[in-house]
């Protein structure tokens, strides 16, 4: 074994070069040679644009939203402003707009009928209202007894809440929504927005900076949804992408963003779609307080993008790398000359 190992590492293996006089088999060699240099030149380094070096966006997104709304009706109307709307009024990469609202006024902390979710019961049986009973359904502590309505009694915030009375909001719809990122490059320093006053007065420019409700939920919902009013109760939430994908070779003017829109709480089959949360405010001896469950337009931003410019050091590594694969047309040639030249194939292989 010894001896074998002592052999085979005292060997040296020499490359030796033929010159082969067959004009197929030339063509062949000079052929794939040119096929792969156009898939060098033309894909990774024009198509591809391989003798670029390349950059992930960074941003942040910021949104002022404008319109006036209401709920009620003649004597009971009450205008809503976007203040009154927005919760909460600033928010990084992300708002919260109201389209319906369950209002409960006057809350207190005593006993009252529990509602639906609270369980049957009757005076005679009271078994189902156990007085250290709590339940995640319950918008309180069960008192042992049973209330009027045949429900178990609940000592809480009374009166409970009543989410199936709700109030949308009128004219959300065309509320306005000023969107503004501010985004940057920094491999290359560049730094970039969609503010710019590119008319020339002062204004905000729709699709660029400037939506309506309206617009975002149909751009969102590939027409589907056209009013606001469709998902008032229920609420929605939303994903906006706003897209850098620049080239710094060209004018920079043109790195603009490219929004894309999409509804992403529609799910088919699920058990909880929409968007909705509650909010108190209490008054100042903090005894009595004011329920609201807020339905509406949940809407996220996310930033993303690459850019590109011209760097010598990315064209010398991509025109390296596809410079190698040169090589593969002598391995086809050599290929092809020991196994598909006939009788000259074996008098090739003797070398």
């Amino acid at each position: 074994m010894c001896q074998a190992v002592a052999d085979a590492l005292c060997q040296y293996q020499s490359i030796r070069f033929i010159t082969v006089r067959n004009k197929k088999l030339v063509a062949i060699y000079y052929l794939i040679q040119f096929l792969v240099l156009c898939y060098v030149v033309g894909y990774t380094i024009i198509a591809d644009k391989g003798y670029q070096a390349e950059d992930d966006v960074n941003g942040s997104t910021s949104v002022k939203i404008k319109g006036s709304g209401a709920i009620g009706k003649g004597a009971s109307l009450q205008p809503l402003d976007s203040m009154d709307l927005v919760v909460p009024s600033n928010e990084l990469n992300a708002f919260f707009i109201t389209t319906a609202i369950t209002t409960t006024p006057n809350q207190t902390q005593t006993t009252c009928n529990g509602d639906e979710d609270a369980p049957l019961c009757t005076h005679a049986d009271t078994s189902n209202c156990t007085e250290t009973y709590f339940s995640p359904n319950a918008q309180g502590i069960y008192t042992g007894d049973c209330g009027s309505n045949g429900r178990c009694e609940l000592f809480t915030w009374c009166p409970v809440e009543d989410d199936t009375v709700m109030d949308v909001v009128q004219n959300v719809g065309n509320f306005t929504v000023f969107v503004k990122i501010d985004v940057s490059f920094d491999k290359f320093g560049v730094k970039r927005t969609n503010t710019y006053d590119y008319n020339g007065d002062g204004k905000p420019e729709y699709g660029l900076n400037l939506f309506t409700i309206n617009e975002m939920l149909q751009e969102a919902t590939d027409g589907q949804v056209t009013d606001y009013t469709d998902i008032a109760e229920t609420g929605a939430i939303i994903l906006v992408a706003s897209n850098w994908n620049c080239n710094f070779d060209n004018n920079i003017n043109d790195c603009n963003p490219v929004f894309t829109f999409e509804r992403v709480d529609d799910i088919p089959d699920t058990i909880s779609y929409g968007f909705n949360f509650r909010t108190v405010t209490y008054d100042v001896t903090k005894k009595y307080r004011l329920l609201e469950k807020l339905h509406g337009l949940r809407v996220m931003f996310i930033t993303e993008g690459t850019g590109r410019q011209f760097d010598f050091a990315a064209l010398t590594i991509t025109l390296g790398a596809g410079l190698a694969y040169l090589s593969i047309a002598k391995v086809i040639t050599d290929l092809i000359l020991d196994n598909f030249m006939g009788d000259d194939s074996d008098v090739y292989t003797q070398f």
